[in-house]
């Protein structure tokens, strides 16, 4: 065991260093009784660390004699520096932001959220200058993508940069904001989000194709004709999905990847046909199902009583953390697998295509 905990002693100089300008650090040593031999041990390390200046001596009883030992030693931001050189650009980083006063404390930010600053401060100029822009033209750019705001960086931190997310939850006195927050506090649009899809014919700009694998957007769903497909079908799960194009003949697949697929209901009108979902008998996988059927009609399949309890021995136990709901459909099957602490996934489930043919027909 050592006497002088080094990083610690450098990271707290640092701090000093960093958020207030301070260029000498003290460090007050502490006995360690548990250690045989402190003092001993402790000037053998010091010779090791020449950055540490021992200023102050206190008197140590050893036996029947009292001796001085080192009591507090000093560090300077010029041997700080020696030892990590990089502070200096960090520096220089915090200094930059602490330009901008309005409309946050910046000094405040920073020091709440320093070791995030400390790891990002390369954006923290950038971030800053994008927030008081947005904050300045609050309502201006309404209805626009972050692209097309006038404003060089915006592109590249918007819906991206964390410690741009981190600067607006500051700023709006919330513990964690997400990016749906952000974006609806100064009304952006964010890329609509792409799912993966098969299609065993389609056709893309007026050009026909077959065996199609590709992505679907709300931006580009216009360039689709799926008119020879009968219907569409959601998958929960990549795994799922998969093995299912094999099988697949007049129905459009897509991969939801869990709640993702929800955000589906911006454009579902524009998919073929009737459109269902299929995903895990398990908490989440039938809240997810819940809430699609209610946002965008999409009809839950394979998900029913009839099919946990024929693929009940397939069930794994688990412990669901999260509080149980009050859903609008498929409640008894919710009800029984959040009471039975069970899960089903659907990648054990072989998928019955009978069941939206009976559907459908």
């Amino acid at each position: 065991m050592r006497t002088l905990s080094v990083e610690r002693i450098l990271d707290l100089a640092e701090r000093s260093y960093l958020l207030d300008g301070d260029e000498e650090f003290v460090h007050v040593i502490r006995e360690n009784k548990s250690i045989s031999h402190f003092y001993e041990e402790l000037e053998r390390e010091l010779k090791q660390w020449p950055q540490f200046k021992i200023i102050q001596y206190k008197k140590v009883k050893e036996g029947h004699v009292h001796v001085a030992r080192a009591y507090k030693i000093l560090l300077t931001s010029a041997d700080m520096l020696l030892l990590r050189p990089h502070l200096k650009q960090i520096r220089e980083s915090f200094y930059d932001a602490l330009k901008f006063s309005d409309p946050i404390p910046v000094d405040d930010f920073i020091r709440k959220n320093f070791t995030l600053c400390y790891k990002k401060h390369f954006f923290l100029k950038d971030c800053l200058e994008v927030y008081n822009f947005l904050m300045a033209n609050h309502g201006k750019w309404s209805g626009l993508l972050p692209r097309q705001i006038p404003h060089n960086q915006s592109t590249k931190i918007i819906g991206k940069e964390s410690l741009l997310l981190s600067l607006f939850s500051f700023a709006h006195l919330k513990e964690e904001c997400s990016w749906e927050d952000f974006f609806e506090y100064f009304g952006l649009l964010a890329r609509s989000p792409e799912f993966r899809l098969y299609a065993p014919v389609c056709s893309w700009k007026g050009v026909l194709l077959s065996n199609f694998h590709g992505i679907v957007s709300e931006d580009i769903v216009v360039n689709y004709d799926f008119k020879n497909l009968k219907n569409t079908l959601i998958v929960e799960n990549l795994e799922s999905f998969l093995p299912l194009i094999n099988t697949c003949v007049d129905t459009l697949l897509i991969w939801g990847s869990g709640w993702k697929c929800v955000q589906l209901s911006r454009f579902i009108s524009k998919l073929p046909g009737i459109k269902f979902y299929w995903g895990d008998i398990d908490k989440e996988g039938i809240e997810i199902a819940s809430q699609f059927r209610q946002e965008a009609g999409v009809i839950p399949v394979s998900m029913d009583r009839v099919q946990m309890e024929r693929f009940k021995h397939l069930s794994q136990n688990v412990v669901y953390s999260t509080p149980v709901r009050e859903l609008i459909f498929l409640q008894d099957v919710y009800h029984d697998v959040c009471h039975q602490q069970i899960r089903i996934e659907q990648e054990k489930i072989p998928f019955d295509w009978s069941l939206i043919k009976n559907f459908v027909e």
